[in-house]
């Protein structure tokens, strides 16, 4: 199997590494003729089973290898454009003022707010999730946004540090289909290091409390 991820720590940024992107269990690289397409079928169970080995990093360039391991990090605008600059301009969007009052604060600091109740499953530790999302610093720039034009939702491993803690954090108790806005402390998102590029500035600044539209789109049974 193919694994692709990055484990973002809690006050240390986010390290990037293309060397191990693309490896089979034993650590070899994983052959082009042998990444195959999944196969989905509905559950009774609410979740979607691969009936097919679903590798992450399925045909994919170098490039794309690293996009997809920022995707995971929710960090994956800054390789799109040219600088950080590029990045802000992007696009903002201020949220309006949030009262806090009507959101619940989870015992880990992550605070969350449901706009759209889903029907299906929840994900559990081991599960393929999907979602959509658009994340926002403090002052409503967008830094990240997978519903942009050319891109496409993430897929991760639910408990498996490949996403940032307090998102994965914040979409524990939701169910597919659902809607919710997340408000990540900094030490459960990109801590006190931020994601910073030398001579560039930040895309997330340092110490940085952060805020996600999500949409749990589908939660699967893992292939492996």
């Amino acid at each position: 199997m193919v694994f692709v991820g990055v484990q973002p720590v809690p006050g240390h940024g986010v390290a990037l590494n293309a060397r191990n992107l693309q490896r089979t269990r034993s650590g070899k690289e994983l052959p082009r003729k042998h990444r195959s397409r999944c196969f989905l079928s509905a559950g009774s169970n609410g979740r979607t089973t691969l009936r097919a080995a679903l590798p992450l990093a399925l045909s994919l360039t170098r490039r794309q290898l690293l996009e997809r391991l920022l995707f995971m990090a929710g960090v994956s605008a800054w390789l799109r454009l040219p600088g950080l600059e590029g990045a802000r301009a992007a696009g903002t969007t201020t949220p309006q003022k949030l009262d806090l009052s009507k959101f619940v604060r989870d015992p880990s600091g992550v605070l969350y707010r449901d706009y759209k109740e889903g029907t299906g499953a929840s994900p559990k530790d081991g599960d393929l999730v999907v979602i959509n999302y658009i994340g926002y610093l403090s002052d409503g720039t967008i830094f990240d946004n997978t519903t942009a034009k050319g891109r496409k939702p993430l897929a991760f491993i639910f408990g498996k540090k490949q996403m940032v803690p307090g998102v994965e954090k914040g979409i524990e108790t939701m169910k597919t289909g659902g809607k919710r806005r997340i408000i990540v402390p900094s030490e459960l998102g990109f801590g006190e290091r931020g994601v910073c590029i030398e001579g560039q500035g930040c895309l997330v600044p340092p110490n940085e409390t952060l805020t996600y539209d999500v949409e749990l789109m589908r939660v699967s049974i893992a292939p492996f």
